[in-house]
């Protein structure tokens, strides 16, 4: 036996009926039940909580052929202890992630790709050995400079000072594994940060660990439309550096 669940689903049928936002809520003392006591003596194979899902598509685009599809999706998560009476026992437990689509519709998949067979795990340790060479190369070219910004904050500034600028050269300075032309082919096919201001991001509250801060931002445009919902992630680490610098990873 399982907490009460109820589901929503949004749909836009003027982007290809795409799920535009959906909804999932469990709640062993939920309002909407019409028989508050059912579950009264049942045991359950959970803890009692209220957990909640939320998934809100906050960009669109479209293929070359037309075809309508979600670019970004932003994924939320809430969770809160109960007691057999339905008090809360914590503080709501949260957690958010972005999830960013890219759609390369010119090049071709050969078949022998989508044979499982041809899946193994040295494909999975060759990709993540590359992407640690491209890591350590990144930091340090960073350490290997002469100036760098003293701390997360000033960092943030002017990476996307460089953003609103279009200086991509100097935004791939900062970000440790991406190139200029990766980082322009990413914004300038954004609707929502192509052709923006530096006064137009908003930034949040910045979430500081030893070796990783990460800052909350976005247009204030989407932050009016969608308040805290609309939150992307900058993240920095100062992982590797020898200096203990700070630079963006994500």
């Amino acid at each position: 036996m399982y907490t009460p669940s109820t589901y929503h689903t949004y749909i836009n049928p003027q982007r290809g009926w795409i799920v535009e936002r959906s909804e999932m809520e469990q709640n062993h003392f939920a309002p909407w039940q019409k028989d508050k006591n059912w579950l009264k003596g049942r045991k359950l194979n959970e803890d009692l909580k209220i957990w909640k899902r939320q998934h809100i598509v906050q960009e669109y685009d479209r293929t070359a052929s037309g075809h309508w599809y979600a670019k970004e999706i932003l994924r939320t998560q809430e969770t809160t202890k109960l007691d057999e009476n339905g008090v809360p026992q914590s503080k709501p437990r949260s957690s958010q992630h972005v999830t960013m689509i890219f759609i390369d519709t010119e090049r071709e998949i050969p078949d022998e790709l989508m044979n499982p067979k041809s899946v193994t795990t040295d494909l999975f340790d060759s990709e993540s050995a590359i992407r640690a060479e491209k890591l350590d190369k990144g930091v340090a070219r960073i350490d290997a400079r002469k100036e760098w910004p003293a701390t997360p904050e000033e960092l943030a500034k002017l990476y996307f000072q460089a953003l609103a600028d279009k200086r991509y050269e100097d935004m791939a300075i900062y970000h440790v594994t991406k190139t200029a032309d990766e980082l322009r082919k990413r914004y300038e096919n954004s609707s929502q940060f192509n052709n923006i201001k530096f006064s137009d991001i908003m930034f949040g509250k910045y979430s500081k660990l030893p070796h990783e801060v990460t800052v909350p931002y976005n247009t204030k445009q989407h932050y009016k439309q969608f308040g805290n919902n609309s939150r992307r992630f900058l993240y920095m680490r100062n992982v590797g550096s020898k200096k203990k610098r700070f630079y963006v990873e994500n």
